[in-house]
């Protein structure tokens, strides 16, 4: 049984964290007898057996010595200070021969604390050994970063200012919509101690369909690994495509197998790896926000106005990013952690120049996900690819141990199913192979419905012509722009819209783009664009049907969503050359400056209501043309 203790001392007031393998305790004592806490300190740093100390901190051996000094100080104390009985149960509680640290808050760093967790995993004098390695690893990267690490001690966090919080993600001050208690990471993931002060009513639900995409990404582990859940501790049911997961009568979980999805070379009577595939469905990108936004929670107050965009990028489905670096995920990293934390590095200090301003790592059950934060302002752009991040990630895996690792990339958009590796011990009592035809399976034949899609002929080009354009560029900034100010630049954009119009038999098609610079403070550029497009024959691309109550259906061809779409990017960047030219954006042409299927995929019509009418219903295009995927 082994525990931590540290403390600083302010004016009248003794910080004290204890840690132990029974319990953690976050205690302040508070007193106007500075004299008692400077005994305190003294009986704890000099008066208790110990083995190791300096002005940081001190290894103390829980013995008689340590018994009788915490007991001598209680009794003279108490009547002042009844929580300092707390310092005495504590060690009391503790086998007699076991250790444990006190470390002084007001001198110790993140490398010093981290680094004693370690040493108490030792149970003999081999912690000498490991206090040099793993020491010598958390100081070199306390030296690089501002380094901040919650979770790992297993004590409640709540970061922000709970008197005055400005929500982190949309600015709300009125204290009555903060009242809900926001945790950094989900508490269906586990986390039952980081919290933030600083995310409001709103944004706190909003933001939930963000952070469900890692929910389901993790719903394997959960489950497997028994993590208690809000309001129960029974584990979870999880259907896949080749596998269930249900709670046996006690709660536990009981993985069931279908027999003809393991591949025939495999011997079900050995150990061996299966790819459990899922049927929730999740974006990559999104869980890359999932795991930003438990930064922006955690992340010091002072630090926010750095990540405005990243914020922005987090919260709106309409914040197109053209590349995001991979994310390492790093797998049997050696321990187990119920309860989730979170590393962070700030690169405030500059030691070190071809370095992102900030990088996370999550360590998360048998897993880590390690990770720059995208769209920082002081980055302008310079670590959105892999390329430009090779040299830090050598430099951050030499003081981070993890050895197995692998980049995947998480920049994609589009639906998917997630999956895990899942190592399969067939003597297992709580795994079962069956065939597929038993009734737990049940829930993993989902019957697909099948929309009748309309085809329209091969599509050509023939019969379209441009009846009216008007393409304006304006420029807001006539200041020297280099290429690196134009590596990131922040734009908002519109999302294209269609105007369908059958009885002129033509479509207008608006869109417009507003540049900023990286910090999203000072305007570059604009662009507005109006194309019409006329037909010679309509319904050839377009289908509307409408019965007695208005518009029933619409089937548009996507080859001419696509062809519009590029057509008047083409025509913009034709008509606005002579505009551009001279301007320190004379080469942002429109095609180069948007990812096009991003863009197309979030257009909007505007179709008639009823046959001839004046009013007009929008329709997303994604209602029109769902996007497809694939389950592997």
């Amino acid at each position: 049984m082994i525990s931590t203790l540290y403390f600083s001392i302010s004016m009248d007031r003794l910080h004290i964290y204890l840690y132990s393998s029974k319990k953690n305790l976050d205690y302040t004592f508070i007193s106007s007898n500075k004299e008692m806490l400077h005994e305190i300190q003294k009986v704890l740093m000099c008066n208790c057996s110990f083995d190791f100390s300096n002005s940081s901190w001190v290894r103390i051996i829980n013995n008689e010595q340590t018994l009788l000094q915490l007991k001598t100080l209680e009794e003279k104390y108490e009547n002042q200070l009844m929580a300092i009985r707390k310092l005495y149960g504590f060690a009391n509680k503790l086998v007699k021969g076991d250790v444990f640290y006190c470390l002084f808050a007001d001198n110790c760093s993140i490398a010093e604390r981290k680094t004693a967790i370690e040493c108490l995993q030792i149970k003999n004098d081999n912690w000498r050994v490991i206090h040099n390695h793993v020491y010598g690893f958390q100081k070199q990267l306390d030296y690089l970063f501002e380094y901040h690490s919650y979770g790992f001690d297993g004590l409640k966090i709540y970061v922000g200012d709970r008197n005055h919080p400005v929500c982190r993600f949309c600015d709300e001050t009125e204290k009555k919509n903060f009242s809900n208690k926001a945790h950094a990471i989900g508490e269906s993931l586990g986390n039952k101690t980081l919290f933030c002060y600083e995310e409001c009513n709103k944004c706190n639900h909003t933001l939930n369909k963000i952070e469900d995409n890692f929910l389901r990404l993790m719903d394997i582990r959960r489950a497997m690994y028994h993590i208690n859940r809000k309001d129960t501790t029974t584990a979870p049911t999880i259907y896949g495509s080749n596998f269930a997961i249900l709670p046996s009568e006690k709660g536990s979980a009981e993985l069931y197998i279908m027999q003809e999805t393991i591949d025939s070379s495999v011997d079900i009577n050995k150990p061996f790896t299966i790819q459990l595939k899922q049927h929730s469905v999740l974006s990559d990108e999104k869980i890359y926000k999932a795991l930003a936004k438990m930064v922006i929670d955690l992340i010091p107050s002072n630090q926010i106005h750095h990540f405005k965009n990243t914020i922005e990028w987090i919260k709106s489905d309409c914040f197109f990013v053209d590349s995001l670096p991979n994310i390492w995920f790093c797998h049997n990293i050696g321990k187990m952690h119920r309860q989730p934390y979170l590393d962070i590095f700030i690169n405030s200090k500059q030691q070190i120049p071809d370095t992102p301003y900030c990088t996370a790592a999550l360590y998360i059950y048998d897993i880590a996900y390690i990770f720059v934060m995208p769209l920082v302002d002081v980055d302008s752009g310079m670590y959105k690819y892999n390329d430009s991040l090779k040299n830090h990630w050598q430099r951050m895996f030499s003081y981070i141990e993890l050895p197995h690792k692998e980049l995947q990339d998480f920049s994609e958009d589009r639906p998917c199913y997630p999956w895990a590796f899942w190592n399969i011990n067939p003597s297992n009592p709580h795994i079962h192979i069956l065939t597929q035809d038993h009734k737990v399976f049940d829930g993993c034949h989902r019957k697909k419905r099948n929309k009748e899609e309309v085809r329209f002929s091969k599509f050509s080009y023939n019969g379209i012509s441009i009846i009216n354009h008007n393409c304006n560029y304006r420029c807001h900034y006539n200041k020297i722009v280099t290429d690196e100010d134009l590596c990131d630049i922040t734009q908002h954009l519109t999302s294209p819209i269609w105007w369908l119009l059958p009885d002129d038999n033509s479509v207008e098609f608006h869109f417009s783009v507003d540049a900023n610079d990286t910090t999203d403070s000072i305007p570059f550029f604009s662009y507005v664009i109006n194309v019409k497009f006329k037909f010679a024959d309509f319904d050839k691309y377009i289908e509307l049907q409408y019965n007695k109550d208005g518009l029933n259906s619409v089937a548009i061809d996507w080859h001419l969503r696509d062809f519009l779409f590029n057509i008047a990017m083409s025509v913009c960047d034709y008509y606005t050359e002579p505009l551009r030219k001279g301007t320190p954006f004379e080469n942002c042409k429109m095609s180069m400056l948007i990812d096009d299927r991003r863009i197309i995929e979030s257009t909007e019509y505007f179709i008639p209501q009823t046959v001839g009418g004046a009013s007009f219903v929008k329709m997303p295009d994604k209602v029109i043309h769902p996007v497809c995927f694939e389950e592997n």
